[in-house]
């Protein structure tokens, strides 16, 4: 359900409208949702959608509906899969990909800011989940990259200031959680019984603490 943008929404929406009505098959003792998710920037503080009612208030609203898809999503369990889908979403959210051309290849501004929200909370479930790690930096040179479109663009008055900033300080973090790695391998290469696959490793980690670098420059300059 979440694996699309406008053109499967209706889909969705009726596939939601079946299950919500299951769990409203008796009235007098629905099944309600339990476990939640707490309201969060990424998802416009929104919570999802109790009643039918407010399912039917949201289908001509695909942003909210994609949200809800997200929301149900995460709550069965965050997994790799799911980093991956959310990634993707949120490149359809920013992008129209299947244009070719480039005054409308970039997406609106709602779209635009629902893709960079998206690629933050990626990364935030990326570290506190500690899954798909090695995925964290495309995150965020993700959401420098769309940014960067809406600066050549002259769409600068679309990037949220304070989206900015919290961009900046995820790829601050990003970089010293790849600089304590570094500080780490360095401990393990004096180990004789340190595996030789230690030079791949610290590539890596060196390369990514490279890119850290590289999108706080591009987001300052």
């Amino acid at each position: 359900m979440i694996n699309c943008y406008r053109s499967d929404i209706e889909t969705a929406y009726h596939y939601l409208l079946w299950a919500m009505r299951l769990r409203y098959k008796n009235p007098k003792v629905p099944i309600l949702k339990n476990n939640l998710l707490f309201p969060i920037e990424a998802n416009g503080y929104c919570t999802e959608c109790q009643t039918i009612a407010e399912l039917i208030s949201i289908r001509n609203n695909p942003n909210r509906m994609i949200i809800e898809c997200l929301m149900i999503r995460e709550r069965v369990g965050v997994t790799s899969n799911f980093l991956y889908l959310l990634d993707h979403q949120a490149d359809l959210c920013g992008y129209n990909l299947y244009s070719f051309d480039y005054n409308t290849y970039l997406r609106g501004s709602e779209e635009c800011q629902l893709a960079i929200r998206l690629w933050l909370h990626a990364y935030h479930l990326s570290i506190q989940t500690q899954i798909n790690l090695n995925k964290c930096v495309s995150y965020l040179e993700k959401c420098a990259r769309i940014m960067g479109e809406l600066i050549n663009r002259k769409r600068t008055k679309e990037i949220q200031f304070d989206i900015l900033m919290k961009v900046l300080e995820a790829t601050e973090n990003e970089y010293q959680r790849n600089k304590n790695l570094e500080s780490t391998l360095d401990v393990e290469r004096e180990n004789e019984n340190f595996s030789c696959s230690s030079s791949e490793a610290d590539e890596t980690v060196g390369n990514n603490g490279d890119k850290c670098l590289y999108v706080i420059l591009n987001l300052l300059f």
